[in-house]
């Protein structure tokens, strides 16, 4: 009984000081910072792989200022990154990422804080863990491996105070990365073309299957087979590797390897006789790679394509399309000739010639074919029946011709698309269509009108001209330049500049020249504006510019005026190009209305005034006289 009561206590009085030590503040001095790292020894190259990264302070003191950073190897993109401190996870702005120049790789660096010294055993008893000092925290990183192969992840810690043991700072962990490869491939239904009968008429399906690796490892042994193994076909040569076709076996390409994000096409093409046995055919193809592919589902290619019924059968074709004018104007009409036949071999009903029009583009019916008018944004003629043509070469001989005119409103080149289609099977499409470019250079109708304003009956007021210059489109006009023969007598004008100067007899004086753009110059009695570019305006509101022009008039008399505007574009309407007006100016003088100073002219030296006469003294008496024109003595 006694040796129990003493071991009780001695146990408890060990109990205290474990919890004294445990609670007791600790001391200042160094940290030992601990990293280590797990994640999975292998994963496919694409998926998610994890990173445990856990930091632990051994001690003796408190570690501060903890970071823990992580360099990513090339070829690993980040996906998340998150701090947990003692099952507190709701700490993931801790971490942010810095990705490389590529795209991939990059540094993860995360910011912990503090953590307290790792709890010790002290007399014989486990230590004691408290949540409120927490000593270790874990960073729980997420990547993507994309390329194949062994990648190598380092982690580390560092903290404020010193670090008494750095080497166990770091961490590194090897992943072997298996390759991975999503292949895909596409099979749109095929092109027909006909094949002329010997003994029964037939059909040639043209098939393009294109593989693509969508990644992320590159693909190797990539193999596309086929099951038409019931019809016999052939191989077009593929981009790459190699095709073979064999009856029963049916089509086999070995394409070679695939980089991620590139593709191989394969052209293959299945004759099927018209015989009226099959309404439809079906192929499908299937792609194999070495690597693993994680979606297989789009690794088979099928299309169902309908077999037309023994029927007639043509081969309509465009020959020729010429453009007039070529070059055109904006604004003008361009007219086509399209020539057309039918190859045969059976008449071609219900033909029609369509022609989806450009924007800026606008039908002209007054110079097209009665039979073509515009809807929904397309002309369509309606042709009708076509004979076959007697021999099947391709001439003029026997094509038809048919003339389609519209209006380009916008400059540059106007590229158009013909097709010609009937309700036969045709054999051939790809010669149904045709293509024109034509140029189509800038045109403006710039319009001048000009008025006049004066105070009828007052001289010596000025008269107002009002100079107003329109572009009606359809371009816009650049290099606008107004000229205006002022009613001044060039010999008496002087200088360019624009300012009150006597500009002929003291009659009639030039004043100003205002224009709402541009600048305006005086030659002479040539007034000069150059305005710059003239835009086309709104819908409904033309662009315009003005020029204002003050003369004023002395004298009754009439004065004739006329202007022309011209701009680098060409104009299809000049008439409207110049304005002239006749101005009678008659009346009284304005009040305060002075005549211009005539030409300055030279003064005369003004003499100086005469001197003033002295009348003479009279002699005395008994002198003798003198005269004024004698000389003294």
């Amino acid at each position: 009984m006694k040796r129990a009561i003493i071991l009780t206590v001695g146990i408890s009085i060990a109990l205290l000081l474990e919890i004294n030590a445990a609670f007791a503040a600790p001391p200042a001095g160094p940290t030992d910072l601990a990293v280590t790292m797990t994640a999975a020894p292998r994963v496919a190259a694409g998926t998610d792989l994890t990173y445990i990264i856990n930091v632990t302070n051994n001690g003796p003191a408190i570690a501060t200022g903890i970071t823990v950073r992580d360099t990513l190897p090339a070829g690993e993109t980040f996906v998340s990154a998150t701090v947990n401190v003692l099952g507190d996870t709701g700490a993931a702005t801790r971490c942010r990422h810095e990705a490389g120049a590529t795209g991939t790789g990059g540094t993860v660096s995360c910011t912990i804080g503090s953590l307290y010294p790792k709890p010790v055993s002290r007399a014989g008893l486990p230590p004691i863990l408290d949540l409120a000092h927490p000593f270790s925290a874990t960073v729980v990183l997420v990547v993507q491996p994309l390329v194949a192969g062994t990648i190598s992840n380092v982690a580390s810690a560092r903290a404020d105070l010193r670090d008494a043991n750095p080497d166990n700072n770091f961490a590194k962990f090897n992943v072997t990365v298996t390759p991975r490869a999503d292949l895909r491939v596409s099979l749109p239904n095929p092109t027909e073309q006909y094949i002329a009968p010997d003994t029964r008429p037939s059909v040639r399906l043209v098939y393009t299957a294109t593989v693509t690796n969508q990644g992320p490892s590159k693909a190797t042994g990539v193999t596309l087979r086929g099951i038409a193994k019931d019809f016999w076909g052939s191989m077009d040569s593929p981009s790459q590797g190699s095709c073979s076709w064999s009856w029963g076996g049916g089509p086999i390409c070995s394409l070679g390897d695939i980089e991620s994000g590139r593709s191989a096409t394969v052209t293959m093409r299945i004759e099927v006789e018209l015989d009226g046995s099959r309404s439809s055919i079906i192929n499908e193809v299937r792609v194999t790679a070495n690597e693993p592919d994680p979606i297989t589902t789009d690794n088979v290619g099928r299309v169902v394509t309908a077999i037309r019924s023994p029927g007639p059968v043509v081969d309509l074709q465009i020959f020729d399309v010429t453009a007039s004018p070529d070059p055109a104007l904006a604004g003008n009409t361009v007219r086509y000739a399209i020539r057309y036949a039918n190859e045969g071999p059976s008449p071609a009903t219900g033909v029609t010639l369509t022609l989806p029009l450009p924007a800026g583009v606008a039908f002209s019916p007054a110079a097209s074919d009665p039979r073509c008018g515009a809807r929904g944004g397309s002309i369509t003629c309606a042709v009708g029946d076509l004979r076959a043509r007697p021999t099947r070469i391709n001439t003029f001989t026997g094509a038809e011709t048919l003339f389609i005119a519209v209006t380009p409103t916008l400059s540059g080149l106007l590229n158009v698309r013909f097709e010609v289609r009937a309700a036969e099977y045709d054999e051939n499409t790809a010669n149904n269509v045709f293509s024109n470019s034509t140029r189509v250079q800038p045109a403006a109708d710039l319009a001048l009108v000009k008025t006049a304003s004066v105070v009828s009956g007052l001289l010596g007021s000025n008269v107002t001209y009002r100079l107003t210059v329109t572009n009606n489109g359809p371009s816009p006009a650049t290099n606008v330049v107004v000229t205006d023969a002022l009613p001044l007598p060039s010999s008496l004008s002087r200088g360019s500049s624009i300012s009150p100067v006597p500009a002929g007899p003291p009659t009639v004086t030039f004043v100003s020249a205002q224009p709402s753009q541009g600048s305006c110059n005086l030659s002479g009695a040539t007034l000069t504006c150059p305005l710059g570019n003239l835009s086309l305006g709104n819908p409904g509101a033309p662009a315009t510019a003005t020029i204002t022009i003050m003369l004023m008039v002395t004298e009754s008399q009439t004065l004739q005026n006329f202007a022309s505007v011209t701009a680098t574009e060409h104009d299809p309407r000049s008439a409207n190009n110049t304005a002239a007006i006749t101005t009678m100016v008659a009346g009284r003088p304005a009040p305060g209305a002075q005549p211009p100073p005539s030409p300055a002219m030279p003064k005369a030296p003004i003499p100086p005034p005469p001197r003033p006469m002295i009348p003479a003294k009279p002699p005395l008496p008994g002198a003798p006289s003198k005269s004024p024109s004698a000389p003294s003595k």
